[in-house]
């Protein structure tokens, strides 16, 4: 993925994280038409392998948490996941349950394989985060950088993992395909840029830095960090900021991309400022 020119310094890219987990049921086919419907351009979306050796999407390591179904997503076949009452567990912003017991009618309130968005959405922006490190013989990295070769989304996607063993055997498996810094990684390049006075680092092993807004509460975002971020060639991400002030404030540092549980909050602001990326 370019991480250069005007993509990085002038516009700023919005993520619907999970599709939007505020604004719809997270992680569903449903999140994710709505989101694009109001023209995101970027999806964040966390992956997990079924018991059937299938990449689902989903936030947690189990279904209880947005589905009316229970276990561990590894444990289940995906056809036991995909007939799931994915909205049932949403609330609104007035305390509701607006999608419990409405998958009948809402067919897209549902878990998804990343396959059918490759294939329904071929020009968004992706953002897959391996969220489970299943061993050093786990299928899910070499399915994950397959799809992305099927589907020819290379130019357009970006892995991303908590854990850097997953990471690293992605790396291996095909090298050419672009990352984001592991929390490990990322807290090495803060320390760099505290100690080295502005040398960039040399060819680091990923395209983005994905980083909260605050660490323990506090700011430690700058515009010298992100300037330094620039010079070493890297992107600068955020998460996950669902407040305009927060918004404004990354904006104005040289943030190149929000993520957000309120894309369409983000889309406004970012567009307000003049500076969504198109």
């Amino acid at each position: 993925m370019d991480v250069s020119g005007d993509w990085l310094h002038r516009r700023v890219l919005g993520y619907a994280h999970q599709g939007g987990a505020l604004e719809a049921p997270a992680s569903t086919l449903f999140a994710i038409e709505k989101a694009v419907s109001i023209g995101i351009k970027a999806v964040e979306l966390d992956l997990h392998l079924s018991r059937d050796g299938v990449v689902v999407v989903n936030h947690d390591d189990f279904v209880d948490a947005c589905t009316n179904g229970t276990g561990r997503v590894s444990d289940l076949n995906f056809q036991e996941i995909a007939e799931l009452d994915a909205g049932y567990r949403f609330v609104g912003d007035d305390g509701t349950f607006p999608y419990r017991g409405v998958r009948a009618r809402i067919p897209e309130l549902r878990l998804v394989r990343i396959e059918e968005l490759l294939e329904r959405y071929p020009g968004l922006i992706w953002n897959f985060d391996l969220k489970e490190d299943y061993g050093p013989d786990s299928a899910l990295e070499p399915l994950v950088s397959g799809l992305i070769r099927r589907y020819e989304v290379e130019e357009n996607t970006i892995v991303a993992s908590f854990h850097q063993a997953p990471l690293d055997r992605f790396r291996s498996l095909d090298p050419e395909l672009s990352t984001a810094a592991s929390p490990d990684e990322a807290y090495g390049f803060y320390a760099s840029f505290q100690q080295n006075e502005g040398e960039p680092l040399d060819s680091p092993p990923f395209v983005a830095l994905q980083v909260p807004a605050r660490l323990a509460g506090a700011k430690y975002l700058s515009r010298d960090l992100l300037e330094y971020a620039h010079r070493s060639g890297l992107a600068v991400h955020v998460w996950t900021v669902d407040d305009v002030n927060t918004i404004e404030e990354l904006v104005s540092i040289g943030c190149d991309g929000i993520i957000s549980d309120r894309p369409s909050l983000l889309q406004s602001k970012l567009d307000d400022l003049g500076v969504l990326y198109r």
